[in-house]
């Protein structure tokens, strides 16, 4: 017999005094444990953190804690770990929702039930229980009924529930024999049923609850047991706990008429103050310690590693069948040098630390899928993170990277020296994505066996302050001035990074980030209700606000799913575990990252368009590494719209560097980021002048030599670990993370071994610890080479068809970002930039997405607004019987279904009909008429179909088209308007290279500033709007358009008044400004506003003859065949720094290739588009501050 169940006859017997967990029993001093709990996972309902939690049962000598969240189990794994952790028993449940019907889709009315697993059997079925509430029973919660209860009802224990529970809501209705009848239904459902008891104090229908159970109980002899339905962890908490139901349900915290709960009751109260709640009825507190001993191990298994079985050949073991591929792939990727020492042994190392650590299953698992991807032509990335180190990844072509030529390590992936699961992310094109899941899914037997990863999105330190500044009301200006005092980078920085509490509780600045803190604390003691945000932002920071699904995380398991975690719906119907990805980890179970990379998508398309327009087939997978042309693009800094490298800043690193081998660009792709980066000037030095670098051995100079003495990589520092301390492949991959992650303790160790293995080296003690220290700075910027290699490779990849290729892959590449409106004018323009025309749509050659037509790039027609997949559809079949012969046959040989008025105007507004000859304004005159003639047409046609005339005969007569002429600049607006750029022009366009010598950053490149960063941007104001603010000011919003994308401008009140002549529509503006991010989107704000006057025309370059001075003749000529290569319009000087020299020696077209090859041959300064002083009376700062094109 267990607690509370029914004996013979119908009565409820007590428990034995002492049961059994584990090894023991005990009945410890505190006569209490709470056994309904809710944490932060009850999202913004719960606000009691489970660490919290755990420590309060810890402080307070309980024997064990129940968590209860609202039909999730989302914090099973975790509460387990930490109560485990701190001695105490954990008590995994849940709150689950029931009804009546759980196929039932009305709102019929649900209840609370709480639910503890007792055994391990149990647990299993909470989590049953909990999916069906998901994958079932979902309609606005996850609900269950008495079926399901029935069904997986074992080895679990209930209580009777809170307030919302349905044996309370018929005791407050007087259906006490309902209540009865219910509870004796759970006896025969569950291990054990107890009445519960709760008392909230200010609540006076849980007296009149009390007062039934009692009654029951006298009745029964269901034992009593007490908890409180808490929320929070304190007393104090109450507040911060109401705020989030205010965020939950979308409320101002001074709503009357919002959700809220009664008093400050629902807190995890102390064993004193619950004995004061209960003070005549002892044994239902003692009751709870029953229950604790009752519960037994939940039978969750941490650590333990559940590979899926690989269906293999008969006959095959795992490690024999990866064996027999390995081999088949390494002939197909060495060929005879497949036999050769170094590429066995190394094969031999990997297959036997695979098989040591039981990974072989793995391996074939990926492999598979992998195969499967690319036997259907889906585009699969050469490989991701550290798995590129893997010569078994190579043979089974999961990776595409040689690691013996790239001296990528096997260690840096699978650390001999401990078994942690593999971590292989396979990126696939976004379109084939989902097709390998599904292939996955079904092979190893549904969602049973498969599933995604949930997340959980929480509240960090910006959105907590503009949660809570909402709340309350406070103004917006001042909470979002207040949230923008939290530094963007490093991404997650938190509140309690820039601001401390001393023991009174006053703010203070804090280590990491002092300047943002005293600007933080100055605005808060001057802005009145600043510090009551600050209060709760504090509070509230870091709780869950939401579960969504991991963007690539998938789940695959031998055994069913719901015996190791419980399973939820996403918003698409997605199938994923309820635990976050690290839970998962600890449970063992495989974890694949499926991820969807556009670029990849991008390189599909455009392989496809070269095939379909000159009929070559390019193997992208085999171009050579050394082409000249593309090494040429990167070198130039041409890059914008290559993977990895299109950014202002890569383009200027490149330009300066000026990489002549793909290994230049593995690195800098691994030093262009936040810390490495102030080692690129280090790299460019050593490229240029390889006798400056230094090494401190001589025996690491083939480890530093690829990359001129600068430790670009970890790999390189593992490898000098090995090379002169000693360490074991094992030993230096914990090296490595013990650098990253600063583990002093692990450091020391370390630090002596590889001391020890110097002196045994012969390094002199000096050097070992200068290399000790070298080792120690480089570990915090050095990156994973692997990784860098694999997506450098998948950058040259798109440079090389950038180069060879141009119209099919800007094609692709406008064709990949036609969703946004940003994306798509800075590829056309681009597009322009490389001299290749991008014309309008056209209804007789253009397709659902951008096309190359001849050597150029027709606009596709789902770029087109109030034009869908449909009408697309229906156009491209009505042609397939000849092109159509002007608008009046286009609406009538058109499915009318798919087009109306607003269609056709806007396929006419964008230039898709000027093939007709008649002007764009013409044709929208009798735009609407053509539609209506088209319809009355079919109307009549489908009304008589026996008529004797011809259809033609009894039409009515067309209108004529005019002879109206467009307007320039009415077309280009018609343009903007319906494609979201001019495409037959740009006001900017005659200008726009003069543009430039007036701006340090284009509207593309905000992207990549820093919060608060303040630059210098120009282009044409459009969409200018002019407001009054509360006091009477007046402010300017506006856009800018640099002909490359679209910028958002806020002019203030001050501002504005010394600007407001030239702020207007069409003006060319010169914006000094600070750059903002709200919610990463970028904008300005503007600092001073000035008007451009730009005349249309080439304007003078100066080339410097003083840089010819000390190069060879050779180069010089190399210099004048570039600037034979670039002639146009603008008149080039060859000029001299003393002012003596001034004559025009060519004319040349002004593009940045120009000036990027002419500083590649002579240097940074040679051209100029500004007439420098000369030499005698320039100043240091002048030079400092001169602008080079």
């Amino acid at each position: 017999m267990f607690l509370g169940e029914r004996a013979p006859g119908g009565a409820y017997r007590a428990p034995p005094p002492s049961l059994k967990h584990g090894g023991g029993s005990f009945l410890p001093a505190t006569p209490f444990a709470h056994l309904h709990c809710h944490s932060e996972y009850s999202m913004l309902d719960g606000a009691s953190r489970i660490k919290d939690l755990v420590s309060f049962a810890k402080e307070q000598n309980m024997p064990g804690i129940a968590l209860t969240d609202h039909g999730v189990m989302y914090g099973s794994v975790k509460f387990y770990q930490e109560a485990t952790k701190a001695g105490i028993k954990p008590i995994l449940g849940c709150e689950v929702y029931v009804t009546a019907d759980r196929h039932d889709r009305s709102r019929a009315k649900y209840y609370h039930l709480t639910l503890l697993a007792r055994t391990a059997e149990g647990y299993k079925n909470l989590m049953k229980l909990s999916t069906c509430g998901f994958l079932e029973g979902f309609y606005y919660k996850p609900r269950v009924d008495m079926e399901m209860l029935r069904k997986h009802g074992k080895g679990i224990i209930c209580l009777s529930g809170c307030l919302s529970a349905e044996v309370p809501t018929r005791i407050l209705e007087g259906r006490i024999d309902e209540a009865r009848r219910l509870v004796m239904e759970y006896g025969e459902i569950f291990d054990a049923v107890y009445l519960e008891m709760q008392d909230h104090l200010e609540i006076p229908e849980q007296r009149r609850v009390n007062e039934g159970l009692l009654k029951l109980h006298k009745d029964t002899h269901i034992p009593l047991v007490a908890t409180n339905d808490s929320h929070y962890t304190a007393r104090s908490d109450a507040r911060m706990h109401d705020v989030l139901l205010c965020i939950g349900t979308g409320k101002f915290h001074a709503d009357p008429n919002r959700m809220r709960f009664s008093g400050e009751e629902f807190y995890v109260k102390p064993v004193d103050e619950m004995e004061k709640l209960f003070p005549n009825h002892p044994e239902a507190l003692e009751n709870t310690l029953k229950v604790v001993e009752s519960i037994e191990d939940p039978g969750i298994e941490l650590g333990k590693t559940r590979l899926p079985n690989f269906p293999k050949p008969s006959g095959y073991t795992a490690d024999q069948y990866l064996l027999e591929k390995c081999e088949e792939g390494l002939k197909m990727r060495y060929g005879a040098r497949a036999r050769d020492p170094e590429v066995r042994q190394r094969l031999e190392f990997e297959l036997g630390t695979i098989g040591k650590m039981g990974f072989a299953d793995y391996f074939l698992i990926v492999w598979d899928f992998v195969k499967y991807a690319k036997d259907r032509k889906i585009a699969v990335g050469p490989g991701r993170g550290s798995a590129a180190g893997s010569i078994v990844a190579y043979a089974l072509e999961i990776t595409d990277l040689d690691p013996l030529k790239y001296s990528l390590l096997f260690e840096r992936f699978l650390n001999p020296d401990r078994i942690n699961m593999p971590d292989v992310d396979i990126d696939f094109s976004v379109h084939g994505r989902a097709e390998v899941m599904r292939y996955v899914t079904e092979k190893y037997g549904g969602h049973d066996h498969v599933a995604q990863i949930i997340t959980f999105g929480t509240l960090g330190a910006r959105a907590a302050i503009r949660d809570a500044g909402r709340v309350f009301q406070y103004p917006y200006d001042a909470t979002d001035k207040l949230a923008k005092f939290i530094p963007e980078k490093p991404v997650g920085t938190g509140l309690r990074d820039v601001l401390a509490q001393n023991e009174d509780g006053i703010y203070v600045p804090g280590e990491k980030h002092p300047g943002a803190a005293r600007e933080m604390l100055q605005f808060v003691e001057g802005n009145a209700g600043a510090k009551d945000i600050l209060d709760i932002a504090f509070n509230i920071e870091g709780f869950s606000r939401h579960a969504s699904i991991h963007a690539a995380g998938v789940v695959i398991s031998e055994e069913t799913l719901t015996d190791i975690v419980p399973l939820q719906k996403g918003a698409k119907g997605e199938v994923m575990v309820q635990h976050p990805m690290s839970d998962v980890e600890a449970l063992g179970l495989l974890k694949v990252d499926f991820l969807g990379l556009r670029n990849l998508d991008v390189i599909e398309e455009t392989l496809q368009t070269i095939k379909e327009t000159t009929g070559e087939e390019v193997d992208i997978g085999a171009i050579p590494l050394d082409d000249e042309e593309t090494l040429k693009l990167f070198s130039r800094g041409d890059t914008f719209g290559v993977f990895q490298f299109e950014s202002g800043g890569m383009q200027r690193m490149l330009q300066e560097v000026r990489p002549d081998r793909f290994d230049d660009l593995v690195a800098l792709n691994a030093l262009y980021r936040p810390g490495p980066m102030d080692y690129i000037p280090n790299f460019k030095r050593g490229k240029h002048d390889p006798e400056s670098v230094q090494y401190p051995d001589e025996r690491v100079k083939h480890i530093l030599e690829p990359t001129y003495g600068v430790a670009a990589y970890q790999e390189q520092l593992m490898e000098i670990s090995k090379t002169l301390g000693g360490f074991t492949p094992g030993e230096a991959d914990t090296l490595r993370k013990a650098i990253g992650k600063k583990n002093a303790k692990m450091l020391a160790t370390l630090k002596d071994k590889f001391m020890d293995g110097c002196t045994a080296s012969e390094v002199s003690s000096e050097v070992a610890e200068e290399l000790w220290n070298w080792m120690e700075k480089a570990g915090g910027y050095s990156f994973n080479k692997s990784h860098s290699a694999c997506y450098s490779f998948l950058a040259f990849q798109t440079g090389y068809l950038k180069a060879h290729y141009p119209e099919a892959y800007m094609a692709a590449l406008m064709s990949s970002v036609m969703n946004t409106k940003d994306r798509v004018p800075q590829y056309v323009a681009e597009a322009r930039a490389m001299s290749i025309e991008v014309l309008p749509p056209d209804v007789n050659e253009s397709g659902h997405r951008f096309t190359v037509v001849g050597g150029t790039i027709r606009f596709g027609l789902s770029a087109v607004k109030n034009v869908g997949s449909a009408c697309v559809e229906a156009i491209i079949a009505a042609r397939e019987d000849g092109p159509f012969e002007d608008v009046f046959d286009f609406c009538e040989r058109v499915d009318p279904k798919t087009y109306n008025k607003r269609t056709l105007e806007a396929l006419i507004k964008c230039g898709a009909f000027d093939w007709t000859g008649a002007s764009r304004a013409a044709m929208v005159e009798v735009h609407e008429k053509a539609v209506e003639l088209a319809q009355k047409s079919l109307k009549e046609a489908n009304a008589d179909q026996f008529c004797m005339f011809d259809a033609a005969e009894i039409a009515p007569a067309r209108p004529v088209i005019s002879d109206a002429e467009d307007d320039r600049r009415g077309v280009l607006e018609w343009e903007k308007e319906v494609l979201g750029l001019y495409v037959s022009d740009h006001p900017l366009r005659p200008v726009a290279h003069k543009l430039k010598r007036h701006i340090d950053t284009t509207v593309s490149d905000l992207d990549h500033c820093r919060d608060g960063a303040v630059v210098w941007v120009g282009g044409l104001a459009t969409s200018v709007r002019r407001n009054t603010t509360r006091k009477g000011d007046v402010m300017a919003m506006l856009q800018l358009d640099d002909a490359r994308g679209l910028a958002e401008v806020m002019v203030f009140p001050r501002v504005f008044a010394k600007c407001a002549d030239c702020v207007r529509e069409d003006a060319i503006l010169k914006v000094k400004g600070r750059v903002e991010r709200k919610e990463g989107i970028p904008r300005v704000v503007a600092l001073e506003v000035e008007e451009l006057h730009l005349e249309p025309g080439p304007d003078p370059l100066y080339l410097y003859a003083d840089e010819f001075v000390g190069i060879s003749r050779s180069r010089a000529k190399e210099a004048f065949e570039v600037i034979g290569r670039h002639s146009g319009g603008s008149p080039l000087f060859l000029v001299s720094g003393d002012g003596a020299l001034e004559e025009q020696i060519a004319g040349v077209d002004d593009s940045s290739d120009l000036h990027a090859e002419l500083k590649q041959i002579l240097g940074p300064r040679c051209i100029s588009i500004i007439r420098r002083i000369p030499a005698r009376s320039e100043t240091p700062a002048e030079a400092a501050m001169e602008q080079v094109g």
